[in-house]
C-alpha cells in the first residue's frame, strides 16, 4: 500500500482518538482548575503560598501525562468525562442524520435481502470494519485503495483542523514573541563590568547555594529585572535600577530572580505555556495559567523572605513598590521567562503576603502536605470502571444514547404499539461482553440493538463480522436473513437487522451461535479474529406485528435495453418504514458481456417521488446525483435479491402514493481498452487513456521498492475523470515482450454534481518490473460501466387504512 494511503488511513483513525482526548482531557483540567480555585479561596491564607503553587504541579501534571491509573477515589467518579467521545460521536450521528435526509447530498445505507449470505452491519458512521466492498477491493489485484471519509470523518478532520491551526498560531505568536524580548532585552543588553553587582549576586549566589553560572546584564529597556533563558541563565537589570536603587534593595531583586531559578520556575513556565497551546480553546485553563503566575511570584517572594532578617521584610516590600513606581514598560504576554509584573492588584496582594509573612510551621507544613496528597490522589486518577461498571462507562443510558439515531423515532413508535422487547441477555466469555438492550420488530424486519465490550472495557465495534445471529421458526428454519444496517447508531451499541423473506411465523426463535469474534486493537488498524463462545436464545410472538404491517406481492418488471431484468417482488408497509424488494437478473446477451462477479457488484440508482403533505412532491435523490445502492450477491444463485427499506424519518409510510424511478444502474463489463506509454517521455509528454467516458492523464513515472516484500514497483502518477463508476474496474500491464504485470490503483477522489468522480491524485502500481523496462502498455480488461439510458417508473401500492392507526 502507498505510504501516502497509508498515513491518510492511519490518521483516519488516530484523529477521533486525539480529538476524544482533548476534548476529556480538557474538561478534566477544567474541574481540577475548579477545585484548586475552590481550596484557595476556602483555606486562604491557612495555606502557605508555596503550596497554592504546588497545587499548579498537579494541574499541569493532569493536562500533559498520557495515562493515569483508575481509582475508587477519583474526583471525576462523580462526573461523566470518562467518555467524552460518546458526545462527540453523537454529534456525528445527528450531522450524518441530516446528511441523510437531504435530498440529493448523501448516500443512505442499504438493507439487502441476501439468503445464505453474512453482511456487514455495522450501522456506527464514526468507525469503519471489513464491509463487503473492501473484500471486494482486497481479493481484486487491480483494486485501487480508494480512501471514502464519512460525515464523522470529515467531521473530526474539521476539529482537529481548527485545533491545530488555533495551536500552530499560538506556537508562531510565542516564538515570535520571545525572539522579540531576545532581541530587544538580550542583544541591546551588555554583560556588566561593575565588580559590586558582581559580587553582590555572587554573595546572593553563596546564600542560596548555587554553584551554576548565571549572567548579569544590563539592558537599557523599561522591563524589568528578570530571569531569561532556561539553558544559559542570565538576570536582565535595567541600567536605571542601578542608579536609583540602593545595594541592598538590588540585593533584594537578586534574591528573588535566584529564588525564580533555583526552583526551576522558568521550566516550570514552559511547560505551562506548552499546557496552554495544546488548550488554547478552553478560556478556563487561561485563566489558571494567569492565576498560576500569579502564585509563582507570591511564592517567590516568601522564599525570598525567608532567606533574609525578618526586619528586612518590609524594606522588601517597599523595594516592590518603588519598581512599580520606577518601570515603564510591560512585559509581552506568554513570554516563559520570570519577569517582574506591574500588576497593582497583584503587587498588592504580594505586598500584603509580605507583611503578614511567617515562617511555616510543622503543623501547617504536615496540613499542607495532606491536602496535596489528598488533591494528588482525587485527581491524578481516573474514574474506576471494572466489572459491570467497566462496560457502563462505555455507555450512558441506552435511550439517551438512541436519541441520536436515525431509527429512533421508530423505536419509539415501536414501543408505543408493543413491537419493542428487552430480553434478558447477558454474555461474557474470556472477558469479552455481549448484552441485547432491546429487540424491534414488524412484519418486515427484527432491529436487535446490542452492546459488546472487550476486557478492557472498551466499546466493540462489529465484532461478528462473520455471523453468528439467527433467526429461526420453531422447526429451526433459518426465516430472515442478515442485512446492512441503515446507520446512525451511536458507537455505544450496534444495530443487527433480519429481513424475513417471507410471511413471518407466529413465533420466531433467536439464536446466538458464535466461535469467534473481531476485535480491533487499540490505537490499531488491525482486527484479529478471537475464539470467544456467544450462545444464547430466546422466543419472540410475532402476532401482534403481523397485525400491524401491510405486504403486497407485486408483479412488476423490467427489462433495460442493455438486458438487466428487474422485477418487483414485494412491498411492506409498517410501522418503522417502508420496504420494496427487487430480483435482478441478466439476459443472456448481457450475461456473455459481464464477468462472472456481476452480482458482486451490480449497482442501481433510483429517486422516490411522494405526495409529502407539506410540498407538493417530495423528490429524494436527483438525476445528477441519485442515491446509489451497492448489494452484496449470493454466489449461490443467479439472481441479487435487492431490498431497500425506508426509514420514516426518509419516508414516511402514512404517505399514500410513493413513486419509485429508475435513474441508471452500472456493471461490471468486459471491454478492453489500452494505451502505450513511453517511460522516458512521460514527463515532458503525458499520456491520456480515454475509454467509455472516463479520462486519464499521466504526467510522471518513478521506481519504488516495496518496503514489505522488495519488489520493484513502477508508479505512474497523474489525475482522472470518471463518468462510470470506479470501485471494480481490471487493469493490467505489458511490457514489449508482452509479459503481464498486475496493477493496482491508488489515489483521492471526490463526486463532482454531475455525478461523475474527480481523481484530484490518481495512481497505477505495476508490480515487479524489470530494471530495464522502457515501454508498457496500460491495459483495462473491465469497466464498470455506468448506464442511464433507462424509462421505468412504479407507483407503488397504496392503502385505504393503516392497522397500527385504527
Amino acid at each position: 500500500m502507498n505510504m501516502a494511503v497509508t498515513a491518510v488511513m492511519t490518521a483516519q483513525l488516530r484523529i477521533p482518538h486525539l480529538v476524544n482526548w482533548l476534548f476529556e482531557t480538557s474538561v478534566m483540567v477544567s474541574i481540577l482548575v475548579g477545585l484548586v480555585l475552590l481550596l484557595k479561596w476556602t483555606l486562604k491564607t491557612r495555606l502557605p503560598v508555596k503550596w497554592q503553587y504546588a497545587l499548579w504541579l498537579v494541574v499541569l501534571l493532569r493536562a500533559l501525562l498520557p495515562w493515569v491509573p483508575e481509582s475508587s477515589i477519583s474526583i471525576y467518579n462523580l462526573f461523566s468525562v470518562s467518555e467524552p467521545s460518546s458526545r462527540i460521536d453523537a454529534w456525528m450521528g445527528e450531522a450524518a442524520d441530516r446528511e441523510l435526509k437531504s435530498a440529493g447530498e448523501a448516500k443512505p445505507a442499504t438493507e439487502g435481502t441476501v439468503p445464505s449470505s453474512n453482511i456487514d452491519v455495522s450501522g456506527n458512521p464514526a468507525y469503519r470494519t471489513a464491509s463487503a466492498d473492501a473484500q471486494v477491493e482486497s481479493a481484486n489485484p487491480s483494486s485501487h485503495h480508494h480512501v471514502e471519509l464519512t460525515t464523522a470523518d470529515i467531521t473530526y478532520v474539521v476539529l482537529f483542523g481548527i485545533w491545530l491551526i488555533g495551536a500552530l498560531a499560538l506556537s508562531i505568536h510565542l516564538i515570535r514573541v520571545n525572539r522579540k524580548f531576545t532581541r530587544s532585552m538580550v542583544n541591546g543588553s551588555s554583560d556588566t563590568t561593575n565588580p559590586e553587582l558582581l559580587k553582590l549576586l555572587q554573595s546572593c549566589k553563596d546564600k542560596l547555594g548555587i554553584r551554576r553560572s548565571i549572567s548579569l546584564r544590563m539592558t537599557r529597556q523599561g522591563v524589568g529585572p528578570a530571569l531569561h533563558g532556561l539553558w544559559s541563565p542570565s538576570i536582565l537589570l535595567p541600567t536605571t535600577l542601578v542608579d536609583k536603587f540602593s545595594a541592598n534593595e538590588i540585593k533584594y531583586i537578586f534574591l528573588h530572580e535566584l529564588v525564580h531559578h533555583k526552583r526551576k520556575d522558568i521550566a516550570f513556565n514552559w511547560a505551562m505555556t506548552i499546557f496552554l497551546i495544546i488548550h488554547w480553546f478552553n478560556p478556563i485553563l487561561w485563566y489558571a495559567y494567569r492565576k498560576m503566575r500569579e502564585d509563582q511570584e507570591l511564592s517567590c517572594d516568601a522564599k525570598t523572605v525567608s532567606y533574609i532578617d525578618p526586619d528586612e521584610a518590609r524594606q522588601y516590600g517597599y523595594t516592590l513598590i518603588k519598581l512599580l513606581e520606577t518601570l515603564a514598560g510591560r512585559p509581552p504576554g506568554l513570554l516563559a521567562a520570570a519577569y517582574f509584573s506591574k500588576n497593582r492588584r497583584e503587587i498588592k496582594r504580594r505586598i500584603t503576603m509580605i507583611a503578614l509573612f511567617k515562617k511555616s510551621s510543622v503543623k501547617r507544613t504536615a496540613l499542607s502536605l495532606i491536602i496535596i496528597a489528598i488533591i494528588v490522589g482525587i485527581t491524578l486518577t481516573n474514574a474506576k470502571v471494572e466489572g459491570d461498571d467497566k462496560a457502563a462507562s462505555a455507555s450512558v443510558s441506552t435511550e439517551a444514547d438512541m436519541k441520536d439515531w436515525m431509527g429512533y423515532d421508530d423505536y419509539m413508535t415501536s414501543k408505543q404499539l408493543g413491537l419493542v422487547t428487552h430480553p434478558n441477555i447477558k454474555l461474557e466469555n474470556k472477558g469479552y461482553r455481549f448484552e441485547i438492550e432491546n429487540v424491534m420488530v414488524d412484519n418486515s424486519r427484527i432491529v436487535i440493538i446490542a452492546k459488546h465490550f472487550g476486557p478492557d472495557g472498551q466499546f466493540l465495534h462489529s465484532p461478528l463480522e462473520d455471523g453468528g445471529i439467527y433467526i429461526k421458526d420453531p422447526a429451526g428454519n433459518v426465516v430472515a436473513s442478515p442485512a446492512t444496517s441503515l446507520g446512525g447508531v451511536s458507537p455505544n451499541f450496534e444495530e443487527y437487522v433480519f429481513l424475513f423473506t417471507d410471511t413471518p411465523p407466529d413465533q420466531i426463535i433467536v439464536q446466538g451461535k458464535a466461535d469467534h469474534i473481531w476485535a480491533t486493537k487499540k490505537d490499531s488498524m488491525k482486527r484479529e479474529k478471537v475464539g470467544v463462545k456467544w450462545d444464547f436464545e430466546f422466543t419472540l410472538d410475532m402476532a401482534q406485528a403481523k397485525k400491524l404491517g401491510n405486504k403486497e406481492e407485486l408483479s412488476v418488471s423490467y427489462t433495460t435495453p442493455e438486458g438487466l431484468q428487474m422485477g418487483m417482488k414485494q412491498f411492506f408497509r409498517t410501522p418503522n418504514g417502508l420496504r420494496l424488494d427487487i430480483d435482478l437478473s441478466l439476459n443472456e446477451a448481457l450475461a456473455r458481456r459481464v464477468g462472472p462477479d456481476w452480482r458482486r457488484y451490480v449497482t442501481l440508482w433510483y429517486h422516490l417521488e411522494t405526495d409529502d403533505p407539506q410540498e407538493k412532491v417530495k423528490y429524494f435523490g436527483d438525476s445528477s446525483r441519485p442515491f446509489e445502492v451497492r448489494q452484496v450477491y449470493n454466489p449461490n444463485s443467479s439472481v441479487v435479491h435487492w431490498s431497500r427499506t425506508w426509514l420514516t424519518k426518509i419516508v414516511s409510510p402514512e404517505l399514500k402514493h410513493v413513486r419509485f424511478v429508475l435513474d441508471g444502474y452500472s456493471l461490471p463489463i468486459n471491454q478492453e481498452a489500452s494505451v502505450k506509454i513511453d517511460l522516458a517521455k512521460l514527463l515532458k509528454q503525458p499520456v491520456v487513456f480515454e475509454d467509455a467516458g472516463d479520462k486519464i492523464t499521466l504526467k510522471k513515472q518513478r521506481v519504488e521498492t516495496d518496503p514489505d516484500t522488495g519488489t520493484r514497483n513502477l508508479r505512474l502518477s497523474g489525475t482522472a475523470l470518471y463518468t462510470n463508476v470506479d470501485h471494480s474496474e481490471e487493469w493490467v500491464a505489458l511490457d514489449s515482450k508482452g509479459t503481464e504485470y498486475s496493477v493496482q490503483r491508488e489515489g483521492y477522489s471526490h463526486a463532482m454534481e454531475n455525478g461523475e468522480n474527480f481523481w484530484d491524485e490518481f495512481n497505477f502500481i505495476v508490480k515487479g518490473v524489470p530494471d530495464n523496462i522502457s515501454t508498457l502498455t496500460l491495459k483495462r480488461t473491465v469497466v464498470e460501466k455506468k448506464f442511464k439510458n433507462v424509462n421505468w417508473s412504479v407507483d407503488l401500492p397504496s392503502y385505504t387504512t393503516l392497522p397500527w392507526k385504527n
